[in-house]
């Protein structure tokens, strides 16, 4: 899967590291070395066996049943941790660990197999150096079959570790969603495997508005108010760590937890359920350290995962930020009672803010002080990500409306769930969507937008439109290499300009454009379609039955009667969009329609121009009005 850099690649998710597990990383940090090249080279009986001194390994014959023991002398004076394999391939047949010199005596009563592959290997968790090492191998007869000494250096320096070892115990679902919740995201699908992710705010300032005032079925809607919330409820992971313990026996909540009981005037629990969020992630107070001689405040601040008995404790994924600090005298970490090691004059500190002073970003829900100066966090991540959405909930504007509408195909395919609809002047949020793809009906559940909006891509919202040209309106008309441009309106007629590209950024070149039926001008020098002509007709055209009046709007057509006919050039049954009507069955004389609707049958009208040319069809079946 594909995720947008929206989100992730925000100040917000800098420096945001994930706690790995309280856990004693000398037992998992290592490196192995087998021991190669020794310098002395004892094969006794090679029938029983070859010994490959470039990897170190013996190879037994069919006669390895007789090899009885395995004698391993190790000489270290470094003083630090390590630990002598003896190998069968990558099988440890023994093993014993050790600082100094180490002895392994290895009884094998039955032999080994044919093909077995006897080494030494070592491992360590730090840099460690062997001074010498010598192995012996015997048969039944505890006769020598193989003796090697190595008496140069084997060092082990490259430390290794698999990091997931260290992850907490979390799945990936889990941590994802820990993410969605804490930055109130929103998951967008953009392709199979690929997914837009911004935040909620974000994503819904990208969104554009439509106007869908003439698909709305005016004659009925509902208008209730909107959804209220008995309180808040933000939660981490609950803790045992001792300073959280602390706090939460001080101050009766989790430090970085938000609890609110909403209440009216007269102190009652507001109606409605409380809006709670809980992640699979913890917490942890930080703690400052205190230089003991001056007893002044160092830069150094630690988080220290142990309990109230002053013992390790694992505790939930946890999610820091890591800032990097300056240290006024050098730090060490102690390899034992005797051993130390400096790491620098630079630290990560971690925090619950991304900076010190600035404090732009946290990790707790609650506006809390802040361990490193004990100011306040105002920058929570209730603040940032739940506020505003939290308030248009309570204003006492925001009332939820339900309406229906037959929207254009277009439009069907163009509408997001962050684009705002534009109804009567009115802007509204979209907080539910039914579409019937079959018949375009939309039930559509809204929000009033009671905030000044303003879209992130103010261009045009345009359609596509297959047309012909040429230098002439008879050329333009004959042709029949259709082209596909844009137009802003919804139809041919009622356009305004020409483009060439979807965003309505650059024109059309100067010439006669025809959908067939309608052909217009259009002038480059003014940006118009104009001179509208209809392209001749040719033969008697298709009757069909239509009202003798029309009105203006869609809805009222419904109740007309249907009591003469006209004309259209048309092979189908009914006219429609952009078929022109005549009066006349030679199709010599346009029907002036005047922009009304006419009915032209129980289910549908269509409106027309004065050009009688069809410009939008209006459905009326099922009592539901809807223009396509």
């Amino acid at each position: 899967m594909t995720f947008s850099n929206d989100f992730f690649a925000e100040p917000v998710f800098d420096n945001l590291y994930l706690w790995l597990h309280n856990t004693d990383v000398s037992s998992e940090l290592s490196n192995s070395v087998v021991v190669t090249n020794y310098e002395s080279v004892g094969d006794f009986q090679q029938d029983k066996g070859t010994f490959n001194n470039s990897t170190g390994r013996y190879v037994t014959t069919d006669r390895g049943s007789f090899l009885r023991r395995i004698e391993v002398r190790v000489d270290s004076s470094d003083g630090k941790p390590y630990t002598v394999q003896i190998m069968n391939k990558e099988n440890v047949l023994t093993e014993k660990t050790g600082t100094g010199d180490i002895d392994i005596n290895l009884d094998l009563p039955a032999g080994v197999e044919e093909g077995s592959e006897i080494h030494v290997r070592f491992k360590a968790s730090s840099a460690k150096l062997v001074d010498s090492i010598n192995m012996r191998i015997k048969e039944l007869s505890d006769d020598t079959v193989l003796f090697v000494v190595r008496n140069a250096d084997v060092q082990i320096t490259d430390i290794i570790t698999n990091t997931a070892q260290f992850f907490p115990n979390m799945k990936v679902k889990s941590f994802f969603t820990g993410l969605v919740k804490l930055f109130n995201l929103a998951i967008i699908p953009t392709g199979e495997n690929q997914f837009l992710v911004d935040t909620l705010d974000s994503w819904y300032s990208n969104g554009e508005v439509y106007d869908i005032t003439r698909y709305i079925d005016s004659r009925e809607h509902e208008v209730s108010r909107g959804n209220v919330l008995s309180g808040l409820d933000f939660s981490f992971q609950e803790e045992d760590t001792i300073l959280i313990e602390t706090y939460r026996k001080l101050n009766g909540y989790q430090y970085g937890d938000t609890l609110v009981e909403l209440k009216d005037q007269e102190g009652k629990k507001l109606d409605g359920d409380p809006l709670e969020i809980e992640v699979d992630f913890g917490q942890m107070i930080f703690e400052r350290l205190t230089d003991v001689q001056t007893n002044s405040l160092t830069n150094i601040q630690i988080g220290s995962a142990i309990d109230a008995d002053i013992s390790a404790t694992e505790t939930s994924p946890l999610l820091f930020y890591a800032i990097e600090q300056d240290l006024q005298d050098p730090l060490s970490y102690y390899l034992s009672e005797t051993q130390q090691e400096d790491f620098g004059n630079k630290a990560y500190m971690p925090s619950h803010v991304n900076e010190f002073t600035s404090k732009d970003f946290s990790t707790v829900f609650n506006a809390e002080l802040d361990e490193y100066d004990s100011t306040l966090i105002t920058n929570s991540l209730f603040k940032l990500y739940y506020e505003d959405y939290v308030t248009d909930i309570f204003d006492p504007k925001r009332r939820k409306y339900t309406y229906r509408a037959r929207l254009p195909q277009h439009l069907v395919c163009k509408i997001r769930l962050n684009d705002r609809l534009l109804i009567s002047g009115v802007r509204y949020i979209i907080n539910n969507m039914e579409i019937n793809l079959t018949s375009n009906l939309v039930k559509l559940e809204l929000l009033n937008d009671i905030y000044e909006f303003i879209p992130s891509n103010p261009s045009p919202q345009t359609i596509p439109i297959a047309l012909t040209n040429g230098t002439t309106v008879q050329e333009a008309c004959d042709s029949t290499d259709f082209t596909t441009y844009y137009i802003v309106e919804d139809n041919f007629t009622n356009a305004t300009g020409l483009y060439v590209d979807s965003f309505a950024q650059t024109q059309a070149n100067e010439a006669w454009y025809s959908d067939g039926n309608l052909t217009r001008f259009f002038n480059t020098s003014n940006g118009l379609l104009e001179n509208d002509t209809l392209c001749p007709s040719s033969g008697e055209g298709t009757a069909f039955d239509i009202s003798l009046v029309g009105t203006r709007t869609g809805i009222d057509s419904c109740d007309l009667s249907i009591n003469t006919q006209r004309y259209f050039s048309g092979e189908q049954i009914e006219p429609l969009v952009n078929d022109v009507i005549y009066a006349d069955l030679n199709q010599t004389q346009p029907f002036n329609g005047d922009f009304d609707f006419y009915k032209i049958s129980e289910s549908k009208s269509i409106r027309i121009s004065n050009l009688g040319v069809v410009t939008e069809v209006f459905f009326c079946s099922g009592g539901v009005g809807g223009a396509e």
